[in-house]
């Protein structure tokens, strides 16, 4: 079957899921976009298995200034409302 969009996602994790999202958000008709997912289910690779837990590569340890900590917990709470 072919199909046609102006956008291809290729995943349907937490990072695919999250882009199609926020391209909705911003106003693409779901006709725009085509998610690629390899598994029967949605959410069921990594992002399924690491118990909901989103690794930023952000370490925020004693050795951040408590200032940039404060910036860094912003950024991701805010992050999560949006999800």
């Amino acid at each position: 079957m072919a199909m046609e969009a102006d956008i291809l996602i290729i995943g349907g994790g937490i990072v695919g899921l999250g882009t199609a999202f926020s391209l909705l958000e911003a106003g693409y008709a779901p006709q725009q976009l085509i998610l690629a997912e390899s598994s029967s289910d949605l959410l069921s690779g990594a992002s399924g298995g690491n118990s909901g837990i989103l690794h930023t590569g952000i370490i925020a340890s004693s050795y951040l200034d408590p200032s940039v900590k404060r910036k860094l917990n912003g950024f991701c709470f805010g992050g999560v409302a949006r999800i």
